[in-house]
């Protein structure tokens, strides 16, 4: 080949890569142009979701309330968490993220989504996503809408008509924060603290932590739990605050039973406890919390004892916890829940709870524990000792060997020790026995059955 040859093919050459830059630096410079000048184009295309609100709001961009409420994070200015936007703008997403356009030709703001738009000063919440979850004043969960407005615990569609008749009490963000729908009063000790409606509020064994946000604010408090006995009302409910923190997870996880909750009675009752009645004449109501119940009467609150509780003028008792129902004869044992009533008569025994009665003919109640309570003429015997004992009567077998026992005929409190026997029994007319120091059913033929210790496993008696 001519050296004239060789050096035209090597211009040729350089031509095309010249060439071949140009063009690649064409291609970039147009998918520049489409990602950051053309819309909805690069990132994915973007889909309108809101064309218009109701009114004016703002939208939560950063995460630095959330990492605040969590402990995190330190103080800031509103103006890096939240931005505000008028009526006319728009919301966009991408299928990941979400932007708010403003009205005119204002910026795109990438918004957080764990959190709901806020309307017309924080008063109503807009959720336009499925990822939030409302908690109705059943704490029955319902995954929130898209489109849909809650203001005051009503949800509203986008043509202003309510939708359902039930209230929300909440909103669960991701993450597990809550906005309340309602407004809340958390009382502890003498303390009372209100969390006003639309708060983003992180609940927690110790107290809550709230934060009040507004188009140009954000305020932080916190309200401490010191005792079982503080309570919370959520608008018109009113619970103790360790079963709300129940309610809360059960509602999450759809947890199963959660007894009764409240139950109020106007008839004078009275208990014993450690040899000592005592008489509660006036209006009570129970509330369930963590670990039992509570009853408040006269403006005080008392956390509730195993004991029973009799009605001074009627024979009829009510159970505080969840006891054992076991029926000797058929060697049966279903649990009898909290605050159920137990009455008796020539006939049967009855029970109420929640307003569903049932009937039997042959039960003893047992607590799980060393509390039981009898329905017919039993012997308790131990040694050489013997004690009569009358139907409706409490008997207690403590630890230490002391045999504690209420006998509802005499309206007596009565204490025996035993000297360390363990060879205690209460004998039944039916030739059967309970050993109530060790916790076992025994037949006539001597056959043991061990009395279940943990009565909330068991299902309902029928």
């Amino acid at each position: 080949m001519s050296a004239r040859w060789k050096t035209i093919k090597k211009n040729r050459d350089k031509r095309k890569l010249i060439y071949a830059a140009v063009v690649a630096l064409v291609i970039i410079a147009a998918a520049v142009l489409l990602i950051f000048v053309v819309p909805g184009i690069g990132r994915g295309s973007r889909t309108l979701l809101a064309d218009g609100f109701v009114g004016d709001g703002f939208a939560v961009t950063g995460d630095n309330i959330q990492k605040r409420l969590r402990g995190e994070g330190n103080e800031f200015r509103a103006s890096e968490e939240l931005t505000g936007f008028s009526a006319d703008s728009g919301l966009y997403t991408d299928g990941e993220n979400y932007y708010l356009k403003k009205s005119g030709k204002g910026s795109n703001y990438m918004i957080n989504p764990g959190f709901p738009l806020f309307l017309n000063e924080g008063t109503y919440i807009y959720l336009y996503h499925d990822g939030f979850t409302l908690l109705m004043d059943s704490f029955a969960a319902r995954k929130g809408k898209t489109g849909v407005y809650v203001t005051d615990g009503m949800i509203f569609n986008l043509e202003n008509k309510r939708e359902g008749d039930e209230t929300v009490l909440f909103i669960r963000l991701p993450g597990g924060f809550y906005i309340n729908a309602v407004d809340i009063m958390l009382e502890s000790g003498n303390q009372a603290e209100a969390i006003p409606m639309n708060s983003v509020i992180r609940f927690s064994g110790g107290g809550a932590e709230w934060c009040v946000a507004s188009g140009n604010s954000t305020d932080f408090h916190s309200a401490v739990v010191t005792n079982s006995m503080a309570m919370i009302r959520c608008g018109d409910i009113r619970l103790s605050y360790g079963y709300f923190l129940e309610k809360l997870e059960s509602s999450e996880t759809a947890g199963g039973d959660a007894g009764q909750e409240t139950l109020q009675v106007e008839d004078e009752l009275y208990q014993y406890f450690l040899g000592q009645r005592y008489d509660y004449k006036e209006s009570k109501t129970f509330y369930k919390t963590s670990g039992g119940y509570l009853m408040e009467t006269e403006g005080e609150r008392f956390l509730v004892y195993r004991f029973p509780f009799y009605y001074a003028n009627e024979k009829r008792l009510l159970i505080p916890c969840d006891y054992v129902l076991v029926q000797p004869k058929l060697s049966m044992m279903n649990r009898l829940p909290a605050m159920s009533a137990v009455w008796m008569d020539e006939m049967a025994i009855y029970t109420d709870t929640a307003g569903t009665m049932k009937t039997f003919s042959d039960m003893f109640l047992f607590d799980g524990s060393d509390h039981y309570i009898f329905f017919e003429d039993i012997t308790i015997t131990w040694g050489q000792e013997s004690v009569n004992v009358s139907p409706m009567s409490h008997v207690s077998m403590e630890s230490d060997g002391t045999l504690g026992i209420y006998d509802y005929q005499s309206n007596e409190q009565r204490f025996y020790q035993t000297g360390g026997q363990k060879e205690i029994y209460a004998h039944f007319d039916s030739g059967m026995s309970a050993g109530i120091f060790r916790d076992v059913l025994y037949s006539r033929n001597g056959q043991e059955k061990i009395l279940f210790s943990d009565p909330s496993q068991l299902t309902p008696a029928e």
